[in-house]
């Protein structure tokens, strides 16, 4: 995207992350907010797309087969397509979800890998 000179004066360098992300484009295909999800289970989740939990307030737990996480406020997880999961929030929890994919396709596994995600 080209931006007007007279941006350029605010121009910086990408850091590294930044300039990686770059080769890739995403489209959001779900957004949502889930402001009282107190006291929910969740079992076995699948998706066709990347997801990415941001917790706003709470506690959830997440599991991937044997591997548990618990989230709380500020925390955000990753979960990448045909993974499946199960959730369990407890009081106060506010989340959203952001559903996307990554193109080229041909380079979702190297994205994901990027972040750790198998």
């Amino acid at each position: 995207m080209k931006l007007s000179k007279r941006f350029d004066r605010f121009k910086v360098e990408p850091d590294p992350t930044s300039a990686y992300l770059s080769a890739f484009r995403f489209n959001a295909e779900y957004f949502t907010n889930w402001p009282s999800q107190d006291n929910k289970t969740l079992s076995n989740i699948v998706g066709s797309r990347v997801k990415l939990i941001l917790q706003e307030s709470g506690r959830s737990d997440i599991r991937f087969g044997d591997t548990r996480f618990s989230i709380e406020g500020g925390d955000c997880v990753f979960v990448p397509p045909y993974a499946v999961y199960s959730a369990q929030t407890h009081e106060n929890v506010r989340s959203f979800e952001l559903l996307f994919n990554v193109f080229p396709y041909t380079r979702e596994q190297e994205f994901l890998s990027q972040f750790g995600l198998t």
